[in-house]
């Protein structure tokens, strides 16, 4: 029969895949499948999960054990032997210390423009796997993790196309006494600014609805006169985020 052995590990609260395959190729976990001492070159592997959602320690710390998964690992080789250990997989809190926050962030502005968190950022915590550091976002949800983020914008107009928004996240730790008081203080409220800016000027569009910036040309003038009639063509100009304040056209005269 096939003889299976098993190594803990542990995973970040925010980790919400814990398939075997993403945990060791993504994530670089060598444990993250058993090991095998079998005669037979063919066998099976398969799993069943038990999830326990453990209570908050009575003294909050980084890395405390939230929850553990007990995996339980099957093993049939082409005989129909089995084998099979007991893995537990322990998942890691994070504390509302350990949370950063969003950098400012500037958009162009745009007929749909788009300040979701999605867009311009939220708070995360960090975990280090074997394959290297990884942000998790902890908006609009923390998976196994004890702390909760929110926020509210306050708009600011600054002139055609472009405001600003104050964004005031509020993360909160359910295992953490609530204190106003750092570096243990709970919540913690962080102002991301957000600004929204017009870069692009407006833009040519004939008559028919086609972008098209009108050429340069050159017109002759009256031999007795020096004097011209030009027709200069009908434009529209547009702009999608302000209205227009002064149009003007340029003529340059050569004797």
């Amino acid at each position: 029969a096939p003889v299976v052995t098993c190594a803990p590990f542990s995973i970040p609260c925010a980790e919400t895949n814990v398939a075997p395959a993403y945990l060791s190729v993504t994530r670089g976990i060598a444990a993250a499948y058993p090991t095998v001492d079998e005669n037979c070159t063919t066998y099976t592997q398969t799993y069943t999960d038990v999830w326990v959602d453990l209570p908050c320690a009575t003294t909050a710390a980084s890395g405390d054990v939230t929850a553990q998964i007990t995996r339980t690992w099957i093993v049939t080789d082409a005989s129909g032997n089995t084998g099979s250990c007991t893995q537990v997989i322990s998942v890691l809190g994070s504390r509302v210390w350990d949370v950063d926050f969003p950098a400012d962030a500037i958009i162009a502005c745009s007929a749909n423009v788009n300040t979701n968190p999605s867009a311009t950022g939220a708070p995360y915590i960090t975990h280090t796997y074997p394959s290297g550091a990884v942000p998790f976002a902890i908006w609009p949800e923390s998976s196994a993790c004890e702390i909760q983020a929110t926020y509210s914008d306050q708009v600011l107009p600054v002139c055609d196309g472009t405001f600003k928004i104050l964004r005031t996240w509020t993360v909160y730790d359910w295992c953490v006494p609530t204190s106003p008081f750092p570096p243990l203080s709970n919540p913690v409220n962080f102002i991301q600014l957000i600004k929204v800016v017009d870069e692009d000027g407006p833009s040519f569009v004939d008559v028919t609805g086609v972008d098209d910036t009108p050429a340069d040309f050159t017109a002759s003038t009256d031999a007795f006169t020096c004097t011209a009639t030009v027709d200069m063509g009908s434009f529209v100009v547009t702009d999608g985020c302000s209205r227009i304040n002064h149009a003007a056209a340029q003529v340059t005269v050569y004797d």
